[in-house]
């Protein structure tokens, strides 16, 4: 967070109680806290009274020190102490990251751009209030070990995702591909946008789907009955198993405008996020993208418009039209493809980590 009255008198970090705590538990794991290490703090000043500082103020150290810090050191692995590091850090990169450490320790963040991993774990003196609680320096202590491991492990290289996106854009190539689709069985994803969230009420815009981590098609519904008994087909066979993020969505929408009987469901990453990490407020697809895969941000242009046009009635149309008379088509579709890829991914991740063959 910033520098304590022992490290503001000497100008140097980890003067106190909690600098010996933190170097005990890197010697541990072979690491050496002035050595190995820079030490960055979210204010560079002592504030008046020890408080938290302001958003204001870590912005401003930020970019004055942190950002050319990492900029500078190129470091392998960034391990967060606290809360105030993670919306000095992450809040730079992934917008709304707040002060909760609780929502963030534990995890292992790639950020391809910065070619490294990010950590957040609790501040040692944390680990000093509560040490007649032997669990939460357990958990630390996991955190940090799990940091550290994180040296020996590539981090993700950057990628344009949007180029992994097909955009199918007449009826004979949407058939051609749910035909390969057919023919070649196996994991499926799959993603509806739609003009609300009720399918009794709303109509399908499009549709996108992946059958691997590397490539996702996507398609605008325009009433074509040979696309739709060819998307029927698909959603039907047995042999293909779907994926989807909150799977009651797109089961209800086939069925009520596909007149789809039965979908053999092979993965709910919403379900499962929950099954991997009990924590509140992290099991959403984009956040989930953020922390298997460092993926954000694809959809800042379109969420405005996915919303209900009526503050008190969730359910009610929302202005994806007005979004695709003003970016046209390819955003949309883009968008709606980036979630089937997403999908993609987080359910073969999910699946590894919960051992399923």
């Amino acid at each position: 967070e910033g520098p304590g009255a022992e490290e503001d008198r000497l100008g140097k970090p980890w003067q106190g109680k909690a600098g010996k705590v933190l170097q005990e538990a890197l010697s541990d794991l072979k690491v050496d806290l002035v050595r190995d290490c820079v030490s960055v703090n979210s204010v560079n000043c002592r504030l008046p009274g020890n408080r938290v500082p302001t958003p204001h103020e870590m912005a401003c150290c930020r970019n004055k020190i942190v950002q050319p810090a990492i900029d500078r050191t190129k470091p392998r692995v960034v391990i967060l102490l606290g809360g105030s590091a993670v919306s000095s850090v992450l809040g730079s990169i992934y917008p709304g990251a707040e002060e909760q450490i609780g929502k963030w320790r534990g995890n292992v963040i790639p950020v391809p751009e910065w070619g490294c991993w990010v950590c957040p774990t609790f501040h040692p003196s944390y680990i000093m209030r509560e040490e007649r609680r032997r669990e939460i320096r357990t958990v630390w202590e996991q955190d940090l070990e799990r940091a550290v491991a994180q040296l020996s492990c590539p981090v993700p290289e950057p990628e344009d995702l949007r180029a992994l996106v097909t955009i199918l854009r007449t009826e004979d190539e949407v058939c051609a591909a749910l035909e390969r689709v057919l023919r070649r069985k196996g994991l499926f994803s799959f993603d509806y946008e739609t003009t609300g969230l009720r399918a009794i009420l709303h109509r399908p815009v499009c549709a996108s789907f992946a059958q691997s981590p590397n490539r996702a098609y996507s398609f605008m519904f325009r009433g074509s009955e040979r696309v739709a008994a060819l998307w029927r087909a698909v959603l039907e066979d047995p042999e293909i198993g779907k994926i989807s993020h909150n799977l009651k969505f797109e089961d209800s929408w086939s069925r009520a405008h596909f007149g789809v009987r039965e979908i053999e469901w092979a993965w709910d990453g919403l379900l499962a996020a929950h099954v991997l990490d009990q924590r509140p407020g992290i099991c959403g697809l984009k956040h989930q993208a953020f922390l298997h895969f460092g993926i954000r941000g694809y959809d800042d242009l379109i969420s405005p418009y996915l919303k209900s046009t009526d503050d008190r009635d969730p359910a009610a149309e929302n202005r994806i039209f007005e979004f695709i008379e003003r970016y046209g088509e390819d955003e949309c579709l883009i968008y709606c493809g980036l979630d089937s890829l997403v999908e993609m991914r987080l359910a073969l991740r999910q699946r590894e980590a919960i051992g399923v063959k």
